[in-house]
């Protein structure tokens, strides 16, 4: 039995309702036990979605008393279904965890959002108004992008690509590239007051590395004559790194025996394990304590940051396939991306301008 349900645009709670009320309009069924809900929309659509819905349950039930799966046709996929299969094909194709979770995010607010029953009703219009609607949600400009071109990739997987030009998909201002001053990772330095807070400090500024791949590491990854650490697969924690691409990097000598020094008091294979001996993936909350005790209140810390620092210092040593390697990009237009422009009141920067004058 499909039953018809109304939502206020103000408020959360549904209300059983067959009329034209104000509001949004929602399909309530069961389905293999389950309560399911399908969103629908303006009054307008409520009762051919109704209609639909009520005849695919019928052919389901159908089936099922004799001993049957009702076939499938591409002319009828439900929504839901669909993003239950590009998970699945995700998840066969072997995409790392977090792809997945982030795909999994986004479909599950489109799926709840969208107004219609099957992909084939979708329109080029339908997936803006989804875009205007995480706009309202409060998702940043580059979010709202970010959700709607994995909308556009589950519609191409679906059979329907291309139903937004390129030129009407969600913009966004590309931010500036920042890197940090070495007036600023002084600063970080002088506060920095335990040995892991230091050892942490260090790591992010000459590993190069993302977050979790200082997080999930472990003390085989470090070599400690050759002065090198590593990013490896991670099996037992479900852990790849991104872009798949294992890789070593070196550190200064210094660096490398400050982690001799920690290992010896390590009880651990990992190196900054949590109190339940799992990986630590919420180590830049280390270096924001370490900022606000420095003051430097008005500084962004976050991951891409000390990476764009390591490039920014590295393309001045460096060709740029040594960088491209270091940072674990595939694409060398994704390193250059990560290159800070040099302060152009930077007194070195001003003499090299007079000098060509």
């Amino acid at each position: 039995m499909v039953s018809v349900y109304w939502r206020e645009k103000a408020g959360t709670r549904f209300r059983k309702n067959d009329g034209q009320a104000t509001g949004e309009y929602w399909l309530r069924y069961n389905q293999s036990g389950k309560q399911k809900w399908q969103r629908v929309g303006g009054w307008a659509g409520v009762a051919k979605a109704k209609l639909l819905l009520e005849r695919e349950l019928q052919r389901n039930e159908v089936a099922k008393q004799w001993g049957l799966q009702a076939p499938r046709t591409e002319a009828a996929q439900s929504v839901s279904d669909a993003v239950e299969r590009f998970i699945a094909r995700k998840k066969l194709a072997g995409k790392r965890p977090a792809t997945i979770d982030s795909y999994q995010i986004t479909l599950n607010y489109f799926r709840d959002w969208c107004p219609r029953l099957y992909i084939e009703q979708l329109t080029g219009d339908d997936l803006l108004e989804f875009a205007a609607w995480r706009r309202q949600e409060g998702d940043a400009p580059r979010t709202v992008a970010n959700h709607f071109l994995t909308v556009m990739t589950f519609m191409k997987f679906c059979g329907r690509p291309k139903l937004v030009p390129k030129t009407d998909w969600p913009k966004y201002v590309e931010r500036a590239v920042e890197s940090y001053t070495k007036a600023e990772l002084d600063a970080l330095r002088a506060v920095a007051k335990t040995e892991k807070e230091n050892l942490i400090l260090e790591l992010f500024i000459y590993s190069g590395f993302r977050n979790s791949e200082i997080a999930y590491m472990e003390w085989q990854d470090i070599d400690f004559d050759g002065c090198k650490v590593a990013v490896s697969e991670k099996p037992h924690w479900n852990y790849v790194p991104k872009t798949w691409e294992c890789r070593k990097n070196r550190l200064p000598a210094r660096v490398i025996a400050m982690l001799r020094a920690w290992k010896e008091k390590s009880e651990a294979n990992l190196l900054f394990p949590t109190r339940e001996r799992t990986p630590d993936t919420h180590l830049l909350r280390i270096i924001e304590e370490i900022a606000e005790r420095a003051g430097l209140t008005n500084i962004r810390v976050d991951c891409h940051k000390f990476r764009a620092t390591f490039a920014t210092e590295k393309s001045g040593q460096f060709r740029p396939q040594d960088v491209q390697k270091m940072l674990g990009h595939k694409d060398i237009a994704t390193t250059m991306r990560y290159l800070a422009v040099t302060d152009q009141d930077d007194p070195e920067f001003v003499a090299k301008i007079e000098g060509a004058a």
